[in-house]
């Protein structure tokens, strides 16, 4: 773009975005028609010389939020309200929500253990920009970041486990430690990793950390465990049969928080479900409707104690739960 041309559109959104002029206005000042004034501002927004924030509030459903921690063991509950029915535009304002609040819990001089996936990576990119934008004495610094669970891949699909552990750390001026081993291992290989040093100064880590944040994923092609190869459509298919509903950490448990498949978990490499229930402050990310089942599992395997989700994930989980009570009762 010429310089002149660049000069000009420069000049036309600064008078209508910082000085308030209109279309006509502008027109005017500039001797083109309305039209023209429009299609430079378009242009100016296209070509990054105007960046649009919409800057909003983030509402909670309060009803919601006091019925999750009344029926389950919650320290807190924060249910999004969903403006734009997309998931996208969901999952970010659950992540900044959860940001900010991982912001104000963590402190200085603590250890932070992460999981890895598409809600921790969305979950990071929040912390960096709530971060960014508040006063940076406020930060907590010198925190240790330990990756919870290995995250190497088993095909070309990229996990992104060590970028999210590495972009934690940056945030808090910390230590990131990884955990470069496979998610899952052969029944052979596990008795031997668990005892390589770094891999055991890894998980004697995990295992002290102050805070956990990890997602809640579900069974299905979709899955990032499934997009990095450790499953084929037959071993998805039997973790179903065997009442699989979702995992954390690659495990996988029922609908009642109950391992399902004890031999896959044996050969999982990471801080195990029981382990998890011993962290202090255990947060758990998880958006859509599609999760209701294993977010339900996950809390009555009491494997979370904070809990971040959408208005519509919510009423999906509590639904589910009192469709099973009502079965109980009547069985009963």
């Amino acid at each position: 773009m010429a310089y002149v041309e660049l000069h000009r559109l420069v000049r036309v959104a600064r008078m209508y975005y910082e000085l308030g002029m209109n279309q006509e206005a502008i027109a005017r000042v500039e001797g083109v028609s309305r039209s023209t004034v429009s299609r430079m501002l378009d242009t100016a927004r296209r070509e990054g010389i105007v960046q649009v924030r919409v800057s909003y509030p983030l509402e909670s459903v309060e009803s919601l939020e006091a019925e999750l921690m009344a029926r389950f063991p919650l320290r807190k509950a924060f249910v999004t309200r969903v403006a734009i029915p997309d998931r996208r535009a969901v999952l970010q304002d659950v992540c900044r929500s959860a940001a900010a609040y991982i912001l104000q819990v963590v402190a200085s001089g603590q250890k932070l253990g992460v999981s890895w996936g598409n809600t921790m990576y969305a979950l990071v990119v929040n912390l960096h920009a709530v971060a960014s934008s508040g006063s940076p004495g406020s930060l907590a610094r010198d925190v240790t970041v330990v990756q919870l669970n290995g995250g190497v891949a088993r095909s070309q699909f990229s996990t992104q486990a060590g970028a999210i552990v590495e972009s934690f750390a940056a945030v808090f001026h910390g230590t990131p430690y990884l955990l470069p081993v496979p998610a899952i291992v052969d029944s052979e290989a596990a008795p031997a990793l668990m005892q390589e040093s770094s891999i055991r100064m890894a998980l004697e880590l995990a295992r002290s950390v102050d805070v956990a944040v990890f997602g809640i994923g579900y069974p299905s092609r979709q899955s990032i465990l499934f997009q990095a190869g450790y499953y084929d459509t037959d071993k998805l298919e039997a973790l179903r049969a065997a009442g699989a509903v979702g995992d954390i950490l690659s495990r996988y448990f029922d609908s009642h928080g109950r391992i399902c498949d004890p031999d896959l978990d044996r050969r999982t490499i990471g801080l195990t479900l029981e382990e998890l229930r011993s962290i202090p402050t255990a947060i758990a990310v998880a958006v859509g409707e599609e999760k209701a089942a294993g977010i339900l599992g996950a809390l009555r395997g009491s494997y979370c104690n904070v809990l971040f989700t959408d208005e519509q994930t919510a009423r999906a989980v509590l639904a589910l739960h009192a469709r099973a009570e009502t079965r109980a009762r009547a069985s009963g």
